[in-house]
């Protein structure tokens, strides 16, 4: 597995991540769970995504193709690999809109004085979801775009001429 498999699935699966390092999290806060727990949080899922990022551009770098995501190395290889792709790449679309949505609708929908009354660790924690939210967004959009080109059935003419 080269460094852009190893990046796809870092992205792909950091929403399970979230989930999992929130449970762990929460009852690590000892109290009432407070913003700073959550922007911990929001900071680890960046920097998972991040990883996941810095993976996929070294493996561009080294000329690894999306073939090496979608295909095995093995010549009979099972067709269970391009849907499995697609809704791997799905899943943090899912989230990334999800999560976007819920901060749109949490600064617009509140009421307008709680919207001036926002502390600093206030807006760090929403900064940081939108990041979040919009790193996963792009980041699967790009591998679902990636997985569809490479699926085409031009490319794949391309692809058994050479």
């Amino acid at each position: 597995m080269g460094y852009l498999s190893k990046g796809y699935y870092t992205i792909c699966l950091s929403p399970v991540a979230s989930i999992i390092l929130l449970i762990i999290l929460t009852p690590l806060s000892m109290g009432p769970v407070n913003e700073l727990l959550y922007i911990v949080h929001n900071v680890l899922v960046m920097g998972i995504q991040a990883c996941g990022i810095a993976l996929c551009v070294c493996g561009w770098r080294k000329n690894e193709t999306i073939e090496s995501l979608v295909k095995p190395k093995q010549k009979d290889y099972v067709s269970i690999y391009i849907p499995f792709s697609v809704a791997l790449s799905i899943l943090p679309i899912i989230w990334g809109s999800w999560t976007i949505y819920l901060e749109y609708f949490t600064l617009n929908y509140e009421k307008p004085s709680w919207l001036y009354n926002l502390t600093t660790t206030d807006y760090f924690f929403h900064i940081t979801s939108i990041l979040i939210g919009t790193i996963a967004l792009v980041s699967g959009l790009i591998f679902l775009v990636k997985v569809y080109i490479w699926k085409s059935p031009k490319t794949a003419i391309q692809r058994t001429e050479q």
